[in-house]
């Protein structure tokens, strides 16, 4: 999704609908994010990582979840870069 999209254009039109998804409670959508992150973590900045969507990506450490928490671990990977160090 966004391939072919500048950085300006991925961030107007594309990270805006990745946010309101990190914002769903639904387990099915967090787990296709987290699975996926690799391909779109790159265009998100660092601001938007930080305020908007780690938020929702740590309450997968605690979700009943196996698979989501494996994932949730998992997606540090991408994100950790984007962080600031008092964050981390």
């Amino acid at each position: 999704l966004g391939d072919t999209l500048s950085d300006q254009e991925y961030e107007k039109l594309v990270v805006p609908a990745v946010v309101k998804l990190f914002a769903c409670n639904e387990r099915q959508v967090r787990v296709h994010l987290l699975r996926h992150l690799h391909e779109y973590a790159s265009h998100i900045p660092p601001g938007v990582v930080e305020k908007s969507i780690l938020p929702h990506v740590a309450t997968g450490f605690t979700d009943a979840n196996a698979v989501l928490r494996e994932l949730t671990l998992k997606s540090l990977i991408h994100l950790a870069p984007k962080l600031s160090h008092a964050v981390m």
